[in-house]
């Protein structure tokens, strides 16, 4: 939602999948301080607990990126489909 709606088809086939792979790299590293909190981790402690989850921060990220690849030719034939039933 905070991206420009104005972009072009190249650009959006090039920044949606960036940004959902970014979440998902980011996601393990946005969440340890909820984690640190609830589990009373120390700075060392969540910083470890970073590092650990960082595998699974990447295949993460590896799936977003393909499920973002589909955003784009998903929402133009969810388009179509609206139009062709609007017209029913």
């Amino acid at each position: 939602m905070l991206l420009p709606k104005n972009m072009g088809k190249t650009a959006k086939m090039i920044v949606y999948p960036l940004t959902c792979s970014l979440h998902g790299l980011l996601f393990g590293v946005l969440y340890a301080p909820a984690q640190a909190i609830l589990f009373s981790l120390s700075f060392k402690q969540t910083v470890a607990w970073v590092v650990a989850g960082f595998p699974f921060d990447v295949t993460h990220a590896v799936g977003n990126l393909v499920s973002g690849l589909l955003i784009y030719p998903l929402s133009i034939l969810l388009i179509k489909l609206n139009t062709k039933v609007m017209k029913l």
